[in-house]
């Protein structure tokens, strides 16, 4: 619930049908606590799965830094939670073929402009697969 995250989480939320159009299944993952992620999708309205990944193993299985977590304070529908997080890690894009491979991975990742860079990119994919 940083403005990063939120910027970039409620991009893809906005894009959910371009997203859909393009055969997109986004999955949000972070060090953050299934409590702190189910307050986050009610707070933003988010539409789309969110994993948490507390101890890092998802984080270190792709190879993205994580460092130690932290504790934030938000207030979601009139009550103050603390909101901990086990790791925090870089803000890392992924997308992965229908073959379970990694097909474009962004670690210099723009939070407002994530989701339009993965379109994007889909979308040269689609044009160099069509004659």
């Amino acid at each position: 619930m940083t403005g990063g995250c939120t910027k970039q989480a409620c991009s893809y939320r906005d894009n959910k049908e371009n997203l859909q159009s393009a055969d997109v299944v986004v999955v949000g993952i972070s060090g953050d606590k299934v409590e702190n992620l189910k307050l986050f999708k009610q707070a933003e309205n988010l539409n789309f799965t969110l994993l948490s990944d507390e101890k890092g193993e998802v984080a270190k299985a792709f190879g993205v830094p994580s460092g130690d977590g932290g504790a934030i304070k938000r207030t979601v529908a009139g009550a103050e939670h603390v909101l901990v997080r086990g790791i925090t890690t870089k803000r890392w894009t992924f997308v992965i073929g229908k073959n379970g491979k990694i097909i474009y991975k962004n670690e210099q990742v723009n939070a407002e402009k994530d989701t339009e860079d993965v379109l994007n990119f889909l979308k040269q994919q689609e044009v160099k697969n069509y004659p």
